[in-house]
């Protein structure tokens, strides 16, 4: 799904938008949009360069990719009340498009068990664990929470703060290095959505 193109970590680059999807004062799942960076999209696209959308090869091309995000738990860390929440095993939809040079997927994937949204503090975070990959919102806009509980909700949208230690050590890393196990190098630069609902 993703490749190299530069020295020092970060190597490939996504560009987020996610829905929080709500349902009976319950959050029930996320709408996420991922359009990934021209060199990345043209590795995927680089056996379909005049392939439909609607074709057979499009489609195995698109749930190959779907693949490597379900096998990396969506990339997502979801918390409620400061607990991990799974997420089901397989999106409810998925689709790949193309917006010129670039790569878009978008997918809704539902929480195992519901949480409930009133009193309630849920956390997500979603990003690349070895930081090859940079998975970013371009800012609070491109976070959504679905009606009726937009109003009666916050949304509190934060960036990373990640020392100068930790950004030089990871200018450090080559293409082919991987960092340490422990420092989980990409949840240090990973934007934070925090939602918050009165009782």
């Amino acid at each position: 799904m993703f490749s190299p193109q530069t020295l020092a970590h970060p190597h490939s680059f996504i560009d987020m938008e996610t829905t929080l999807v709500t349902e009976n004062q319950t959050l029930t799942g996320i709408d996420y949009v991922w359009k990934m960076d021209p060199m990345t999209s043209a590795d995927i696209l680089y056996d379909l360069m005049n392939t439909k959308e609607d074709s057979p090869q499009w489609k195995k091309q698109a749930a190959s990719v779907m693949a490597n995000i379900i096998a990396q738990s969506y990339f997502s860390e979801l918390n409620y009340q400061n607990k991990r929440q799974p997420f089901k095993l397989f999106p409810d939809t998925y689709r790949m498009t193309r917006e010129g040079l670039q790569i878009v997927m978008s997918f809704r994937i539902s929480l195992l068990h519901p949480v409930p949204l009133t009193g309630s503090t849920i956390e997500l975070k979603t990003y690349e664990p070895t930081f090859f990959v940079s998975m970013t919102y371009n800012g609070k806009r491109a976070v959504h929470l679905s009606p009726p509980d937009v109003s009666r909700c916050r949304l509190i949208f934060t960036e990373a703060e990640p020392s100068d230690t930790l950004k030089d050590y990871a200018l450090s890393l080559d293409t082919g290095d991987t960092p340490d196990d422990d420092l989980t190098l990409g949840r240090q630069f990973a934007q934070q959505i925090t939602l918050h609902c009165p009782e």
